[in-house]
């Protein structure tokens, strides 16, 4: 449990709450740009202060804006839950929605192709929206992930790779790891899914994230396809173009889905981000 278990919540469950902060620890290099950032939180309807609950983090594409319309909605997906962004969550997770700097070229985050330096800004950004968070809601600190799209998703590998140690999966589209970073340690479950006619994307550092979630997570190289059972009435995902790789740690499994297409975030086509996201997620 979290600091903010007990303690009395009031944002809105039909609302995104708008969260303007000030990041300490960024390096004096990016103050003037990473300095002051956004984020947005939606508690589940009924959110019991005494229960821990599911923490859902996700970072969309350049181009958000803080604007009310901007924000992805959250809406009801028949009784399976609601999407964040672009996944599915239960009814019964805490969703924050983050935001790149607004004085970021094309309003992208500082990871991967815009901003590909290992004392990246982001860090510390994620770091205090995590902290406060879990300052403020009671969360399940064994149930917290990350997923992103396109810019969002190079954010989440970072994190994948240098935040093990706060999430326990995490899952992107349309991106990879970025070259310069720190050291990457411990284990995380994931689910990376990249169109292989990506013009956007270099599949090297795809290949590169996955190459070091497969060692960290013990996993061997082979795969299998990645079939999991949907129950009646679930929202699916089309996962024919799946593998999960073969003798992972009990916990900790890779998936990786090299689909059709160019740079999408599965939300119009497979519905891997949406749906896959959470179906690999809520096994763990």
């Amino acid at each position: 449990k979290t600091a903010g278990c007990g303690k009395d919540n009031a944002d809105a469950p039909t609302q995104w709450t708008q969260h303007n902060i000030m990041v300490t620890n960024v390096a004096a290099s990016y103050a003037t740009n990473f300095t002051n950032r956004i984020y947005w939180t939606r508690p589940p309807f009924g959110y019991d202060k005494s229960k821990p609950y599911t923490l859902i983090i996700w970072g969309q594409g350049c181009g958000q804006g803080p604007a009310a319309e901007d924000v992805p909605p959250s809406k009801n997906v028949g009784v399976t839950g609601k999407t964040a962004g672009g996944v599915v969550t239960p009814g019964n997770a805490i969703i924050v929605e983050l935001l790149a700097s607004q004085k970021q070229v094309n309003h992208c985050y500082s990871a991967g192709p815009d901003g590909d330096n290992a004392d990246s800004p982001e860090i510390p950004y994620f770091d205090q929206v995590v902290s406060e968070v879990e300052a403020e809601f009671c969360v399940d600190k064994s149930k917290v992930f990350e997923g992103g799209y396109s810019s969002g998703g190079w954010e989440s590998s970072l994190m994948s790779c240098v935040r093990t140690n706060v999430l326990r999966g995490t899952g992107w589209a349309a991106a990879g790891l970025q070259k310069n970073h720190a050291d990457c340690s411990g284990p995380v479950a994931a689910l990376i899914t990249r169109g292989m006619s990506d013009p956007g994307t270099p599949l090297d550092q795809t290949m590169q994230a996955i190459e070091s979630i497969r060692t960290r997570n013990g996993c061997g190289t082979t795969t299998k396809p990645w079939t999991p059972t949907w129950s009646a009435g679930e929202a699916m995902a089309d996962t024919s173009s799946c593998v999960t790789y073969d003798g992972c740690m009990a916990g900790y499994p890779l998936v990786w889905c090299p689909t059709p297409g160019g740079h999408t975030n599965t939300e119009g086509d497979t519905l891997l981000t949406r749906n896959g996201l959470w179906k690999l997620w809520s096994t763990l």
